[in-house]
């Protein structure tokens, strides 16, 4: 019988560049991340411990008045999308009783609050 091969621990491979800002003004996020990679854990070897991606704030500087607002933007990524039989939805945000909520929009009845 051959012998059982050892165990490799896991190490940390280096940290990837960051990220694109999430946002160009206004205070966006940043990512890095790095792999457990440097070897590989194997044959039974432990896995990396820590943290797998690191944050960072970037852009903070105020956006111009005529720039939408983040929820703006947010809400306007899902335009277009049918949803619950609306076939060319509009989303926006709105300021209800000094709660922000999502309106689906659409032709017809179909505006629904809810609570962000």
């Amino acid at each position: 019988m051959g012998e059982r091969p050892a165990a490799i621990a896991g190490n940390w491979g280096a940290w990837s560049s960051w990220s694109e800002c999430s946002r160009s003004c206004g205070a966006g996020v940043a990512t890095a991340e790095r792999r457990c990679d440097n070897p590989e854990p194997r044959n039974g070897g432990a896995y990396c411990t820590g943290q797998r991606k690191r944050f960072r704030i970037c852009n903070t500087n105020d956006c111009p008045t005529d720039t939408p607002s983040l929820r703006a933007v947010q809400c306007s990524s899902f335009d277009h999308k049918p949803f619950k039989g609306v076939l060319d939805p509009t989303w926006s945000p709105v300021l209800y009783e000094g709660t922000y909520f999502a309106l689906q929009g659409g032709p017809g009845p179909h505006l629904v609050p809810r609570a962000l």
